[in-house]
């Protein structure tokens, strides 16, 4: 299986100064001074635990960087087990963004996860994901060992549009393309097939 993923070229990090407080990147800074309204952070963490109170210094910075638009709460899914189950959250440690009527969840705890996770969910480009087909790919619909419903799933809940695509018929892989998938095929791609999803690898997802 392929899984060509669009990702962020800039570098981030976090460092922690002589005061304890975290010094962020540039980049983070221009987002969050400029978000386009109000973002909503829920992080679901095992009470008073070292990541939740890691997590809790990060978004305090970001609510203060980002004058208030930035809001944050942290509960313990074991004591508010209907919240989770209603945002879906399925582990410990995840953050959910929400945007208007956008949400973007992420696991990452760095500031680079935690910006891409922004940046998405602010976002009003669409994002698209294209699994190919014409060469015995499997079910993006079925369940067990030989189908792909939960890789559907993660993509979905990752705020991909999905659609099939039959590169044969293309010149390139879609422009729009942020996810090509190749599923399992089983039988060779075209050399014209192959050379188009070279040169999207070539080009960043771009």
């Amino acid at each position: 299986v392929f899984i060509q993923m669009i990702s962020m070229s800039r570098h981030f990090s976090w460092d922690l100064t002589e005061s304890g407080r975290f010094t962020l990147a540039a980049q983070t800074y221009k987002v969050l001074e400029n978000l386009p309204g109000d973002v909503k952070v829920t992080g679901f963490y095992r009470n008073s635990s070292q990541e939740w109170m890691t997590i809790e210094d990060r978004l305090k910075e970001f609510n203060r960087i980002s004058k208030g638009k930035l809001t944050y709460e942290i509960i313990d899914p074991d004591k508010n087990p209907n919240l989770a189950k209603e945002n879906k959250i399925s582990e410990y440690s995840t953050l959910l963004f929400k945007f208007g009527e956008k949400t973007q969840k992420t696991t990452e705890q760095e500031e680079a996860g935690l910006l891409k996770a922004l940046m998405t969910v602010i976002s009003t480009k669409e994002r698209k994901g294209y699994f190919t087909k014409g060469h015995g790919e499997h079910d993006l619909d079925a369940q067990g060992p030989t189908g792909y419903s939960s890789l559907k799933k993660m993509l979905i809940d990752d705020n991909l549009k999905l659609e099939s695509l039959e590169l044969f018929q293309q010149d390139d892989v879609p422009k729009d393309c942020s996810v090509l998938v190749i599923a399992g095929a089983t039988t060779d791609l075209f050399d014209p097939e192959l050379q188009a999803v070279q040169r999207y690898i070539e080009k960043g997802g771009n």
